[in-house]
């Protein structure tokens, strides 16, 4: 068969294609470094799940009295606790709460009973113009409390339909989420300084660009319930962006602090958490 130059020009061009194309994937793999929806992921986590733990105060405080995990140097909350609905109303302006976090604007905690916890019933959150640091949780969240595991631990489930509006971001990315809660110290004694919570469970939502991202948890995340604890403190999460591959974040050995790490196709970034 004989071969002409152009044969031999058009084969050339299709191998020099292929080798870019190459190149290329394997450029982006190695040079993915975006931990974004990992960390949004866990914020919307963390942040969600804070809202109980507010929640399970204001059922233990009198109308017109203020929670004591969230005051600091002044009052940051006026409670509206009567039977059935429970209002906690941070203020219009920011208030600097104990785990030095700023909040504002109110949740609303409804629940189809005269007493609040009772097993299996299903307790309702919303909010209205509510921030902390100046990003803004919308949507409903719900949580039933369900059984007591064999550990004597009190076990119960949290779903969430959210959406949160971070400052200085190009808009708002949906949360939904279906989370064991566990109460794994602490249930049974009256102080909040010995709780310890531990979440798992699955996840999705669309980020501000439209692309969607699902995260799982593969090893219990840890949160403590301190005055001064503002982060998750162990555990493993995975999250994945549409046409990207997993990211791992660890949250670490149990140290309270701001410091995870994310894994992407191998290679570890250090992150602060939110």
């Amino acid at each position: 068969m004989k071969f002409t130059k152009n044969f031999f020009a058009a084969t050339a061009t299709a191998l020099m294609f292929v080798a870019t194309i190459t190149i290329l994937a394997s450029c982006t793999k190695e040079n993915d470094v975006d931990t974004l929806a990992a960390e949004q992921a866990a914020y919307a986590i963390w942040a969600y799940d804070d809202v109980i733990n507010i929640a399970n105060e204001a059922a233990k405080t009198q109308t017109g009295d203020s929670l004591i995990l969230y005051k600091r140097r002044g009052v940051c909350t006026t409670v509206i606790n009567t039977p059935g609905k429970i209002v906690v109303a941070f203020g219009g302006t920011n208030c600097l709460c104990n785990d030095g976090r700023m909040r504002r604007g109110k949740i609303i905690i409804e629940y189809p009973s005269q007493t609040f916890g009772d097993s299996g019933m299903v307790h309702t959150i919303s909010f209205e113009s509510f921030f902390v640091d100046d990003n803004e949780l919308k949507g409903n969240e719900t949580f039933i409390y369900s059984t007591i595991d064999t550990a004597n631990a009190v076990v119960f489930n949290v779903t969430v339909d959210g959406e949160i509006d971070i400052l200085d971001s190009v808009g708002a990315y949906t949360f939904n989420a279906d989370i064991t809660r566990r109460f794994a110290q602490g249930a049974f004694t009256p102080q909040y300084s010995d709780d310890v919570y531990e979440l798992t469970g699955t996840g999705r939502g669309v980020n501000p660009f439209s692309n969607n991202y699902a995260f799982s948890i593969v090893a219990p995340i840890i949160k403590p319930v301190n005055i001064t604890c503002k982060y998750f403190t162990q555990g493993i999460l995975e999250v994945q962006p549409q046409g990207r591959t997993f990211r791992s974040m660890d949250f670490g050995v149990g140290d309270c602090d701001k410091k995870a790490t994310v894994t992407i196709d191998k290679k570890e970034h250090n992150v602060d958490l939110r």
